[in-house]
């Protein structure tokens, strides 16, 4: 089993961030329409805070599958090798912090094209030109705080499962070393009430030291 530790998770998720974003950018140009589960559907409004809910919920199941997998597997059978294209190993997932962090920065750029598709949303027909301004300001303040605090989340959580990566084994390997432990304490405490029902002095003995 080997694993790979990122020291700098910002690096990581930028450095992933860009790669996808350049890889979407070329499929969008390539083809007519690409549909985005966090964009605006005027068809089908969604609240802004909803869409928010909907992604935090949908990164949150990501990292549960992959910690319940870390978990539950056996420590011989985990995939956590680094493989850029993040494929399967005798039929296990790579679950490796590379492959979970290609699957989180993924719904993250979806979530930070989509939710820019709010910014001018349901202005209406009354408003005035400066009110018009004021409310595009402030929601695209309010998106771009949103943006910064799904990026912040993400990097502190992809750094706390790397973490758990590396730890978790030594948790397991720690439980092992401890129940050996008690085992031994529980022989030695048989061995010494053994020892203790033995006579303290022999009868007839001329000595009590050992020739």
């Amino acid at each position: 089993m080997t694993i790979k530790i990122f020291k700098n998770w910002r690096l990581l998720s930028a450095v992933l961030l860009i790669a996808v974003v350049v890889n979407m950018r070329i499929i969008s140009a390539a083809t007519e329409e690409v549909t985005n589960k966090y964009a605006y559907n005027p068809e089908k409004p969604v609240a802004f805070e909803d869409t928010i809910i909907a992604y935090h919920t949908n990164v949150n199941e990501i990292f549960n599958e992959n910690i319940n997998t870390l978990i539950n597997t056996n420590p011989e059978d985990l995939n956590l090798d680094y493989d850029a294209d993040c494929k399967d190993k005798n039929g296990n997932p790579n679950i490796s912090t590379f492959c979970v962090a290609k699957k989180v920065v993924d719904e993250y750029v979806e979530f930070a094209e989509g939710i820019q598709t709010y910014s001018d949303t349901d202005l209406g027909d009354s408003m005035t030109l400066a009110i018009v301004s004021q409310v595009l300001f402030e929601r695209g303040t309010m998106i771009d705080l949103e943006k910064e605090a799904a990026f912040n989340a993400m990097d502190q959580t992809l750094a706390v499962y790397n973490e758990l990566q590396v730890m978790y084994p030594l948790h397991q390997q720690y439980g092992v070393l401890i129940e050996t432990l008690e085992s031994y304490n529980n022989a030695l405490a048989k061995w010494r009430t053994s020892i203790s029902q033995w006579p303290s002095e022999f009868i007839d003995a001329t000595t009590n030291k050992c020739s």
